[in-house]
């Protein structure tokens, strides 16, 4: 910045030049050791249509391609600026004609039933309409005002102001940059031939009523902030990262009639935050990544093939996002919301650690391969328990409960120490499977491990610990283990030892299957 001194009466001048775009502007004036330092002055930078070479007036007729019709008794070419002013007989154009810069006055209107080109900015003032097509061909242009037809942006554009678009918007394969305003489109927008959507302000807004689709170019880093929200079908397509969303943008899909989703590249294609809120319902035609939240609002989202993966929190308090393979959770600390009391798809938590903020139940198989911890809420799980790779199940707190009603299979990460109260009860087969050690379920009393089947129900440890004396586990055991079955029996396929009480509160036969050289030990280190 530049810096000048004061003259003899303590007083400084200098120049300030607005800079390109329309809008409001500040600079900042320093001094040294002065109260009230530094100090902010604001402008506004305008158009001054009187630095437009062509001025409509109508004259003879409504043509544009009428000399008459215009102040220095020609037609505009692609070289002049143009402006149209309020009142008299307004312009129409019926064929492709060019200009340089062109500027509607509010309340003055174009009607077009040909093409407009426009070699750098276009302030459309109320109304061009016509449904005709407008091009955008300037470099390190604006845009603003209200257009009826279909507008192309073949170049860089930034948006100046509050603009609509009654008709579809396409950009390629130019650039397109909110800069804090809204764009409202009532038909499609579309991205193609490396064409961009620049979103990096927390004001910027684009309401597209019909269909989304983004085919241009690489959108990582350009879609950061702001809110897209889309009445139609939404889809990503040929390049890889076509819609790359991060920060805190965030995609709505909030129409009236059912809507689809799908992304050609759902791994480097992703959203940030993405909400449904269409009471019709979405119906997701493809996998997709949220690096954020998702948000279930309205309606429903299904999938029959499809899954999702979440590295922030999932909201549903209506249960009703249900893609048919699952949820996968991969990053976020609270991966769940508290008000998301059901999930009715199988979920994974990958993350570490994955905490719950309230009872969960999950109409599907969970797979641990994070650290999940119950944080004293109740989790039940209608189908399968499966920790995998570093996968560990975190109980800890007299409140943490689980209740499983398949199979529960402990092949995970160690759990030594995270094992050491709440109650865990299964209704299917326990097992633990040998993957970091034989430590995959070492739990500690008071801990309870609760058998409440039905039908008959089998224990298996690939690692049981067989010390007999001692109070420490070295492997897999259970802390305690109840047995309070209303029919079938119990069989140990293994030896097992639990470290707190063995009881039966029912009349369940337990048996332990060996063989002659490979005995089944039971070991109890209080009372039975």
């Amino acid at each position: 910045p530049p810096s000048v001194a004061t003259n003899a009466q303590g007083q400084a001048s200098t120049n300030w030049t607005l800079g390109a775009l329309v809008g409001a502007e500040t600079i900042s004036a320093t001094g040294v050791g002065l109260a009230g330092s530094p100090l902010t002055i604001s402008a506004t930078a305008t158009v001054s249509f009187a630095n437009a070479n062509l001025i409509w007036t109508g004259a003879t007729s409504n043509a544009w391609t009428t000399a008459s019709n215009w102040n220095a008794a020609r037609v505009p070419t692609a070289n002049d600026s143009v402006y149209i002013p309020v009142g008299g007989t307004q312009p129409s154009v019926t064929t492709s004609i060019s200009v340089k810069h062109l500027y509607v006055a509010s309340g003055a209107t174009i009607t077009n039933t040909g093409t407009i080109i426009v070699g750098g900015n276009l302030d459309a003032g109320n109304t061009i309409s016509g449904g005709g097509i407008v091009s955008l061909v300037g470099v390190n242009s604006t845009l603003k005002g209200t257009i009826n037809g279909t507008v192309g942006v073949f170049n860089t554009y930034t948006i100046a102001g509050a603009t609509a678009i009654t008709g579809s918007l396409m950009v390629n394969p130019g650039r397109l940059t909110l800069n804090g305003n809204t764009v409202n489109v009532t038909g499609a927008f579309t991205t193609g031939g490396g064409g961009l959507l620049v979103m990096q302000n927390v004001a910027d807004v684009l309401n597209v009523s019909g269909a989304a689709s983004f085919g241009g170019g690489t959108e990582t880093g350009l879609l950061t902030a702001g809110n897209l929200n889309v009445g139609g079908s939404f889809m990503q397509f040929v390049s890889a990262s076509s819609f790359d969303a991060s920060g805190t943008h965030t995609t709505t899909l909030n129409g009236a009639t059912a809507q689809t989703l799908a992304m050609s590249a759902p791994l480097t294609s992703r959203f940030q935050n993405v909400t449904f809120a269409n009471p019709a319902g979405t119906t997701l035609q493809s996998n997709f990544t949220a690096l954020g939240n998702v948000h279930l609002l309205n309606g429903s989202v299904s999938g029959a093939t499809v899954q999702v993966t979440i590295a922030g929190t999932l909201m549903d308090s209506l249960g009703g996002f249900q893609p048919a393979q699952g949820i996968i959770f991969n990053g976020g600390l609270t991966p769940v919301s508290a008000l998301t009391s059901t999930i009715n798809v199988p979920v994974s938590f990958n993350a570490n650690p994955s905490i719950l903020q309230a009872n969960l139940m999950v109409n599907g198989a969970v797979i641990v391969q994070g650290n999940l911890q119950l944080n004293s809420h109740y989790l039940v799980v209608n189908g399968t328990f499966t920790t995998l790779a570093n996968g560990q199940l975190t109980m800890t707190n007299a409140g943490d409960s689980a209740y499983v009603s398949g199979n529960a299979t402990f092949g995970g990460g160690g759990e030594a120490g995270i094992l050491t109260n709440g109650k865990l009860k299964l209704n299917g087969n326990f097992s633990q499977a040998n993957n970091d050690g034989g430590q995959e379920f070492q739990a500690v009393a008071p801990h309870l491990t609760v058998l409440v089947g039905s039908n008959s129900q089998t224990i298996s440890f690939a690692n049981p610990d067989t010390v007999q004396l001692g109070a420490n586990c070295t492997w897999s055991c259970f802390g305690s283990l109840t047995i309070n079955k209303t029919d079938g029996s119990v069989t140990y396929l293994s030896p097992a030892r639990h470290n707190g009480k063995f009881r039966v509160l029912s009349a369940t036969p337990v048996t332990a299957v060996g063989t002659v050289g490979n005995q089944r030990f039971i070991i109890v280190h209080d009372s039975t």
